[in-house]
């Protein structure tokens, strides 16, 4: 119970200046609100160009490594060509190796089940339809969220 609450139940203060009072709280607080959004609306602009900057980033990235990668295997197949699989220098001991990986199909119905994984998911939006229906769904539940919207 804030102090103006008190103070207006307990009769002794005058209506008139309860009201002012009042006035001034609900003035005071809707500058508030006001300096309130203008700070989230600065933060939101500031996380647009972070993320232009991340997205910027991540694009250098990916040359970075295709580029990295290019050379590795330029080099790697330099090697083969010329039937070096060691160098060795000062700096670094430069070597081929031979690996085995897989090739698999795209669909992987071609398979035998048993070389499938399968990962389970929560479908939350039909979920939500049953809780909102009225389905009992054990360890489940509807939460209420408050949001804030501003024009």
């Amino acid at each position: 119970m804030t102090s103006l609450q008190r103070l207006a139940e307990s009769g002794k203060a005058d209506p008139k200046a309860i009201a002012d009072t009042m006035e001034m709280v609900e003035g005071d607080f809707d500058d508030k609100a006001v300096g309130y959004v203008k700070v989230y609306k600065s933060i939101e602009a500031d996380v647009k160009e972070i993320d232009a900057e991340i997205r910027r980033l991540q694009e250098r990235k990916t040359s970075a490594k295709k580029n990295a990668a290019t050379i590795k295997s330029r080099l790697a197949q330099a090697m083969v060509e010329t039937g070096r699989e060691h160098i060795h220098t000062p700096l670094f001991s430069i070597y081929t190796r031979r690996t085995v990986s897989v090739e698999a199909p795209e669909d992987p119905n071609k398979l035998p089940p048993e070389l499938i994984k399968t990962t389970l998911t929560v479908n939350k939006a039909d979920l939500k339809k049953a809780l909102q229906a009225g389905r009992e769904v054990p360890n489940a539940r509807l939460v209420e969220n408050i949001g804030l919207g501003v024009r």
